[in-house]
């Protein structure tokens, strides 16, 4: 998880630790997502990424939302599996929206600056009783995974946008701008405008020639 460090508490969202012996993962997950933004340079290309056009909706549309909703929900599993937390449902990805403050990410796309910015888990709390549909654009992602001929129209640009944002903001989230850094085909893409502002509790004790020791987050059963 990042966080910033004692040392610098107000640098939010500071950095995790483990990054360095997470090079392999932290690569594969940045080339996904680079991945998937040239596939979203592709649909828009075809459709202008306007208001107007969020409803716009299409096989490629659809492509892409499943991908990047798929590739969200491989970051939660992989954070509460690493902290010994069962993951196999929104009912436990869900515990991942206060812990890793989720709520308070934004994200622009530099690009398209008339679009302003996105906030994919805005609506998502740990004591929600309806996690997949609390959060619209992966309840779409559910919807036209399992039934296309009927869902179809729910495979819009504004929810694969979302899902994508989601994407990103879980990359900040678990590594901070490491996530980013000498990728400048997703650092120019995604712009992190908001963060959380952590206490300075909250922040890793940085002690000068210690290294850290990790210890698992204990999640509320």
């Amino acid at each position: 998880m990042s966080r910033p460090n004692s040392q610098h508490p107000s640098e939010s969202p500071g950095s995790n630790p483990a990054n360095h012996d997470e090079r392999a993962l932290i690569e594969l997950s940045r080339g996904q997502l680079a991945a998937l933004r040239y596939q979203l340079d592709a649909i828009l290309r075809v459709i202008h990424p306007a208001e107007t056009n969020f409803s716009a909706f299409g096989y490629e549309i659809r492509n892409l939302l499943i991908l990047a909703a798929t590739e969200v929900e491989a970051h939660w599993k992989g954070v509460l599996v690493t902290h010994g937390v069962r993951a196999n449902s929104t009912t436990d990805y869900v515990k991942l929206a206060d812990v890793l403050r989720l709520r308070e990410y934004a994200i622009r796309l530099p690009f398209y600056p008339w679009l302003g910015s996105f906030r994919p888990f805005d609506a998502w709390r740990s004591t929600s009783t309806t996690p997949t549909k609390d959060l619209a654009w992966y309840d779409a992602y559910q919807a036209v995974k399992h039934d296309r001929e009927n869902q179809f129209p729910r495979a819009t640009l504004i929810n694969a946008l979302q899902a994508l944002c989601g994407c990103a903001v879980m990359l900040f989230a678990q590594f901070g701008r490491s996530g980013f850094k000498y990728r400048e085909d997703i650092n120019s893409f995604f712009e992190l405008a908001e963060a959380p502002a952590w206490h300075p509790s909250e922040a890793y004790s940085f002690q000068v020639g210690r290294p850290y020791t990790p210890i698992r987050y204990e999640f509320p059963a």
